[in-house]
Formats: C-alpha cells, sequence, structure tokens
C-alpha cells in the first residue's frame, strides 16, 4: 500500500482529480494562482535590480562620474589623501609624494 507522502513525492501536489496538472482546468497559469505569484516574483526580481543599481550609483563616494573633493565635501586634501593611501587606492611612493606637494602649497 502506497502512502500519502510517497504518492505526493512521485507526483507532486500539483497533478488534481482531472488527471493534468492543477486538475481538469489544465495548468494553474492566468487562471489559478500562477499569475500573483508570478507578478510577485517579477516585481521583487525588479526591485532588487533597482536596489542594486542604486547602490552601485551612489557609492560612499558619491555619484558614479564624480571624484570627491576638498570644495565638495568640506574636507582638508591632507585628510583626503590619508583616507586614501589608508584604503589602498595609491602606493606608498604616490602618497609621499602628493604629501610633499600638499605641505608645499600650504606653506606658500
Amino acid at each position: 500500500m502506497i502512502d500519502t507522502t510517497t504518492l505526493l513525492l512521485q507526483h507532486g501536489p500539483h497533478h488534481g482529480s482531472g488527471g493534468g496538472a492543477m486538475g481538469a482546468a489544465g495548468g494553474g497559469g492566468w487562471m489559478g494562482f500562477g499569475l500573483p505569484w508570478g507578478l510577485l516574483w517579477v516585481v521583487l526580481s525588479v526591485a532588487l535590480f533597482a536596489v542594486a543599481v542604486y547602490l552601485l550609483a551612489t557609492r560612499i563616494d558619491g555619484p558614479v562620474g564624480t571624484a570627491p573633493t576638498a570644495a565638495t565635501d568640506g574636507v582638508d586634501p591632507m585628510t583626503t589623501l590619508e583616507r586614501r593611501y589608508a584604503r589602498g587606492e595609491i602606493d606608498d611612493e604616490t602618497f609621499e609624494e602628493r604629501r610633499i606637494r600638499l605641505a608645499e602649497r600650504d606653506r606658500q
């Protein structure tokens, strides 16, 4: 004798009494529960994509294509240089060259 669990595992819950998928009416598509859940997945997918694009477009440094400057973010250029060095965006040599130039500029 086949128990209910074995029957569901072999045939799945989508086979109804009409013999076909979802019973005599045919697939669940537009007439059954397929539409609301399908639309939900589409809406969630679009929302997830929109959030990903937004997060990429408004990174910590600001909108794509704009570099932060002392005039725009209100931070001292030396602080910006030190932050870039700390994040690993520039190497030791570049850091020292720019630090010296900034120090000379400040003396003038």
